[in-house]
């Protein structure tokens, strides 16, 4: 068997915890990742959350450090696939034509996704009664649907999906989109 040695050299076995960190600041020791620490404070949780259950300790002492919030803040420097303007224009009507093309789906689930914001799975599970006219507008309604060779059972009655409760909602059309259908 291999020797269970530290992974921090004996000199500083005996430091102090303002030792390390004066230490880890001297040589530029940089601190871990956010999604590390949450990765670890996860684990803690789990640990004392048993001891807590199995009556082993009074109380998780984890109780006191939350979830962080996630940082939604994006260095542009660091974006990663972004839409260029070289994509952007090549989606434009006048450069697909999407009518008696054979690959149609290919222009239009994006081009829906694009002009109305729906989340591309919703937009692909869209059904023909989902595009009505309300008030003189047409519309699209992200919505799941009863499946009529599954409307006799009592649950999974439709092989849409949706997000959540949110995702249920209607969007009028975007005129690009009616302009490039006619």
């Amino acid at each position: 068997m291999g020797s269970t040695s530290s992974p921090v050299g004996p000199q500083y076995r005996n430091f102090t915890y303002e030792q390390a960190v004066a230490q880890g600041k001297a040589l530029c020791v940089q601190p871990p990742a956010p999604a590390t620490v949450e990765k670890h404070r996860k684990f803690l949780v789990t640990f004392f959350g048993r001891l807590e259950k199995a009556k082993a300790i009074v109380g998780s002492p984890m109780h006191f450090f939350p979830e962080a919030k996630k940082d939604l803040v994006i260095d542009p420097d660091k974006a990663g696939a972004c839409l260029t303007k070289k994509i952007c224009v090549a989606f434009l009507p006048q450069h697909i034509h999407p009518l008696g093309h054979e690959s149609a789906h290919r222009w239009w689930v994006p081009m829906i996704g694009l002009h109305t914001g729906a989340r591309i799975n919703e937009v692909a599970q869209l059904k023909l009664n989902a595009i009505v006219q309300e008030a003189g507008v047409w519309c699209t309604n992200i919505q799941k649907t009863v499946d009529a060779d599954l409307s006799r059972k009592d649950r999974n009655r439709s092989r849409q999906s949706l997000k959540g409760k949110a995702a249920v909602q209607t969007l009028p059309t975007p005129q690009p989109l009616l302009d490039a259908g006619s």
